[in-house]
């Protein structure tokens, strides 16, 4: 393989990182998040799908599913070259270098029956030069499926509890953080730089127009499986136009293959493993002349009339490769006949199905992936809430609570499927909600971070489909607000602001006030490493829920926004924020020390930065009535000009305010002595009479609001409103 192979890229994903986790049914395998957040390298599929599966080719299109199904397909028989990745036979090249020549066919069992990498890399290094495309691809896949299986092996000999040292998951639309698990340098640094793999892959390049579909999802499923594009920190590489090149490659001839042979007639992993690895990469497949729209018109085929050879994780794992190459599609059709897929294996195989071959059934980590790539998919493409089937949902999370809950395995897929449910926003079921509300306090001491950060943003995210209830709400602020000694031993800056902003959203405090004082502390000891935005969170959260954590901590995260530096950084809402949330924690210090000076100029520049905005016409009615909330709640004095400029443009906004938005601007602007003209005054007074005074099935201010409504429209001049 030449150098520049080598510097081709893929994402770990992003933000969104890995779950690291044992499953009962599977050896050690690689779950991803999201996230957030959230965020993470795919997980590759189980080794008896990819490995074995992978060595079957097919016979004749019809005996071939209905001997899938049955468990029954044989490598290694006359309708296959000898397996592993090899070509499809129906669907082969003939014209080939080598198909089916005798040479090919020796080479070819050769392969089959190396049992370890040594051995792959012995037949690589005696018979490259007379490779066919079967052969390169044959290849390949050993060496990715048995080399990382010898390499995982050793390396969870040697971690605590056989776990990688530390995990991290999508951070919910936000940054992630966290190590790739297996030290220093790259993972598998003794495969791919070896240069008997540089010579294989040479021969693999020249013959991707030799293969078939199966071949080149091969390929490219083992390349991800090598993570052959990241460098030897686990950092993404700029993609180089060759790499680009043999990438775009494989998509065209995998689209051509698929359409040629017919939907129907291709074998789901093809499809699974093609669109996995591609999420691997981070890589967005072209549809220049319709690359992608082929392999989605043949993978809508499958699902309509081949919807029984579909595996559970041939769907997740193709769902999550979807989300994570960034190449869910704007067409309803592929979302809706996927549902219709799984929905259809939900039926075929019960849960009370004993004899049901378990390759069919979905496990609860088929469950989570399968729900995190569609909700991640839909959202990008901003489908609704009702875009995932409410019975798919329904008979999901009944297998979930079955499989997993009560056991030591729940924490496993919990904080995913959570994450995805709070994505889409979509009606959860209430007694999976009674369910996961007991399950919740029993397993948060297990959660690792990055599973705790994913159920601490469902808690704010989704306030009114996920009702999570107190003692569960309480239990996860807990469990972050512990100093837990964990195999993880994590610490995670961001962790600590996302739960006071999910605490925040949902208006909580904990019952035991020992957890608020124990998250305090955290951010005052890791208050370096906090973003500034994260800064912020904590601060508007401390103000919603009118926490006083004292001057020392706030004057810490304060002095990020100090800095005349930073001042043309912050956008409007921001300074909406810090305005409202100095307010009610009651943070002005005495302007005659030096520290006071420079925080008055500080809320100048806050309050300057909002009259500006709204000058310009382009301030959002929600962050103006914020804002002046918090001038009011400062007792700012305000310059003339600024409060012109803030309360005209309340009023301008008036009928774009929400009620409770309205009634801040009044008691702000009162509060602040503005002076309205008459014509203002008669169009506020208008409105709260409309909104807020007036009884009606709308209205739900309460009684403390008219009055400090009333009161205030009197300050501003107006008469009793009796």
């Amino acid at each position: 393989m030449t150098s520049s192979l080598l510097s081709f890229r893929t994402m770990c994903v992003s933000p969104k990182t890995v779950f690291l986790r044992n499953n009962a049914k599977s050896n050690k395998r690689k779950k991803l998040c999201a996230k957030p957040t959230a965020a993470n390298a795919v997980s590759p599929p189980d080794s008896s799908s990819s490995s074995s599966s992978s060595s079957s080719s097919s016979g004749k299109k019809v005996s071939k599913n209905a001997l899938k199904k049955q468990g029954k397909w044989q490598k290694g028989g006359e309708n296959n070259r000898g397996g592993n990745g090899g070509g499809n036979n129906t669907n082969k090249n003939k014209n080939g270098p080598g198909g089916g020549s005798k040479a090919g066919f020796e080479i070819q069992g050769k392969l089959t029956q190396c049992y370890s990498l040594d051995e792959v890399f012995q037949v690589v290094r005696n018979e490259v030069d007379q490779f066919d495309s079967i052969n390169a691809s044959t290849a390949l896949h050993r060496i990715a499926s048995k080399g990382t299986r010898e390499f995982d092996v050793s390396s969870s000999s040697s971690s605590v509890n056989g776990r990688g040292a530390s995990t991290s998951v999508a951070r919910a639309g936000r940054r992630t953080t966290g190590s790739r698990d297996g030290g220093d340098g790259h993972p598998y640094e003794r495969i791919i730089k070896n240069s008997d793999f540089e010579n294989l892959m040479g021969v693999v390049e020249s013959n991707l127009a030799n293969m078939d579909q199966f071949g080149l999802a091969n390929v490219a499923w083992s390349l991800a499986r090598l993570r052959v594009f990241e460098d030897d920190n686990g950092e993404n590489k700029e993609m180089n136009e060759k790499g680009a090149e043999m990438l775009d490659t494989i998509a065209r001839n995998f689209a051509n293959c698929v359409k040629r042979q017919g939907g129907s007639s291709v074998r789901p992993q093809a499809f699974s493993n093609l669109l996995w690895a591609f999420g691997s990469f981070k890589y967005k497949i072209s549809d220049q002349d319709g690359v992608l729209s082929k392999i989605y018109d043949q993978c809508e085929t499958s699902w309509v009339e081949n919807a029984d050879a579909w595996k559970p994780q041939e769907m997740a794992n193709l769902l999550v490769g979807v989300a994570h190459g960034d190449n869910a599609t704007d067409r309803w059709s592929f979302y809706e006949k996927m549902q219709n897929c799984a929905l259809h294996n939900l039926k075929a195989y019960p849960m009370d199905d004993r004899n049901a071959d378990p390759r069919f059934v979905f496990t609860s980590r088929d469950i989570s992936n399968f729900l995190w790539g569609l909700s991640k998919s839909l959202k990008s493409q901003k489908f609704n809430a009702q875009s995932i089937d409410p019975e798919l949902i329904s008979l999901m999370l009944q297998r979930l609570v079955a499989d997993n809950f009560g056991g030591k395995q729940s924490v496993l897929n919990v904080s995913m499927t959570v994450w995805a449910l709070a994505n889409c926003k979509c009606q959860v079921p209430a007694p999976f909600m009674n369910a996961l509300n007991q399950e919740i306090p029993r397993m948060t001491k297990r959660l690792s971070a990055s599973q705790l950060d994913a159920i601490a943003w469902s808690i704010g995210e989704a306030r009114f489909t996920l009702k999570y209830d107190d003692d569960a709400i309480d239990a996860v602020a807990e469990a972050i607000a512990d100093n837990r000694e964990s195999v993880f031993n994590e610490s995670d800056p961001e962790l600590v602001a996302k739960i006071f902003w999910a605490l925040s959203r949902r208006g909580r405090i904990p019952a035991d006030g020992s957890i608020i004082d124990k998250l305090v502390r955290k951010v005052e000891k890791c208050v370096d490493d906090l973003e500034r935005s994260d800064k912020l969170l904590i601060l508007h959260a401390w103000g919603v829920l009118r926490i006083s954590p004292g001057e020392n901590v706030v004057n810490k995260l304060v002095r990020a926004f100090l800095d005349e530096d930073e001042y043309e950084e912050l956008e409007p809402d921001e300074c909406a924020k810090l305005l409202c949330a100095y307010g009610r924690i009651n943070h002005r210090p005495s302007s005659s020390s030096e520290a006071g000076s420079k925080f008055e100029a500080h809320l100048t520049h806050l309050a300057q930065t909002l009259a500006d905005s709204a000058q310009a016409s382009r301030l959002n009615p929600g962050t103006l009535a914020l804002g002046l909330w918090g001038c009011a709640l400062l007792k700012l004095d305000l310059d003339e000009d600024v409060l012109d400029v803030l309360a005209r443009d309340a009023i301008r906004q008036t009928d774009s305010l929400r009620p409770n938005a309205f009634a801040k601007c009044i008691w702000a602007l009162s509060t602040l002595r503005y002076d309205p003209t008459q014509d203002d005054l008669a169009k506020l007074t208008k409105k709260a009479q409309a909104t807020i005074l007036s009884p009606s099935e709308t209205n739900d201010a309460s009684q403390s609001t008219r009055e400090e409504v009333e009161i205030a429209l009197k300050k501003l001049g107006g008469d009793s409103l009796h």
